[in-house]
């Protein structure tokens, strides 16, 4: 993740804000009443999308041409992102201050403005989007509950399930960042927060599965509800459920194929995800496997298990759509990882 401070002056940062009208209101335009309260820090938030130098580590590659490329991966933040929180914390990991703004759009600057005390005083800051009463997921205290007294370990993100733990429709993309220990000074300080996906989507391709009025359904059991503000799952895993039914859909890749799609929170090497296509109609399952190993294990064979880029962290932070095709052969299921091959066990139908 590219962190720093940002060029462009205070004019330039400044007009930024009166962008965020929900928030400053007719601040600079009709009269100075309407400003913000002073601040004295200005920061800059940006997704990595727009910081990348190759945006091909977004996702699989679907044989586009650069231009229908460039759509596929802006489609992961066009209308995506409902809302930014910002969080404070001193030194010591202590909130100080928040700050909840609107929409962001692509490729528009978004800069909040906060008013921190101390001179050389150093403080931490942690971005998260789309996480309020209105969304997937709560945070463990809302804005208005935060007090001074408040430590970073005591905040943590939620998913919000229901009563029956299943998700049959596509959480929101959310992203998160963090810039840590930025001194303030005197004057204005203008830094940079680079936000990244913190979900993942994941497209399932079955191929070659008899028809006869079967109904084929396939299944992700995922743990990790709950995460600190830097990311990292906590406490104790629980189940949870995405299920969707296969179709001959729009994204279908070929003739024939049933596909399915979904979005999944981060994954990691201790959120034991897995999955399972299974033929619904005769309650019969076909094929399971961890997920994670599944994509690990293919990225690992592509490039070579001598290559350092094969470690589990740097794939998953440079990588967020992935194909997995299942593929009905006589002697059963493989499995591919698109744009690179894993030949998963056979498992008999």
């Amino acid at each position: 993740m590219k962190q720093g401070i940002f060029s462009g002056g205070l004019l330039r940062a400044t007009m930024a804000l009166a962008v965020l009208a929900p928030t400053f209101g007719s601040c600079l335009r009709d009269n100075l009443d309407d400003c913000p309260p002073d601040y004295n820090v200005l920061l800059r938030v940006v997704t990595d999308y727009e910081k990348a130098e190759d945006l091909r580590t977004r996702g699989t590659y679907h044989h586009m041409d650069d231009d229908e490329f460039d759509r596929h991966r802006e489609g992961w933040y066009e209308d995506e992102i409902t809302s930014v929180t910002v969080y404070v914390f001193d030194e010591e990991y202590y909130f100080v201050d928040s700050w909840r703004g609107p929409a962001y759009t692509l490729g528009e600057e978004y800069v909040v403005p906060f008013l921190l005390e101390g001179e050389g005083r150093r403080y931490h800051f942690v971005a998260w989007t789309n996480s309020g009463r209105e969304s997937h997921y709560i945070p463990s205290l809302y804005e208005e509950e935060l007090t001074a007294g408040a430590s970073h370990d005591d905040l943590h993100i939620n998913i919000d399930l229901p009563e029956d733990r299943t998700l049959i429709e596509d959480i929101a993309h959310r992203h998160h960042g963090v810039l840590e220990s930025r001194p303030v000074f005197s004057g204005i300080n203008e830094y940079e927060i680079v936000i990244s996906p913190h979900t993942y989507r994941v497209n399932f391709i079955a191929r070659g599965l008899p028809s006869g009025g079967n109904q084929y359904d396939v299944k992700v059991t995922d743990c990790n509800v709950r995460h600190s503000l830097s990311g990292a799952p906590v406490g104790e895993h629980e189940d949870y459920y995405h299920t969707r039914t296969l179709a001959n859909g729009s994204d279908t890749r070929a003739a024939g194929d049933l596909t399915a799609s979904m979005v999944l929170l981060q994954i990691g090497d201790d959120t034991g995800t897995s999955f399972e296509l299974a033929n619904t109609t005769l309650e019969r399952s076909l094929y399971n496997n961890d997920l994670l190993q599944t994509i690990q294990t293919a990225y690992s064979e592509q490039i070579g298990p001598n290559k350092t880029f094969a470690d589990l962290d740097d794939m998953l932070e440079n990588k967020y759509e992935y194909d997995i095709v299942l593929t009905h052969t006589p002697l059963g299921v493989t499995v591919e990882v698109h744009p690179w091959d894993y030949k998963g066990n056979a498992t008999n139908l």
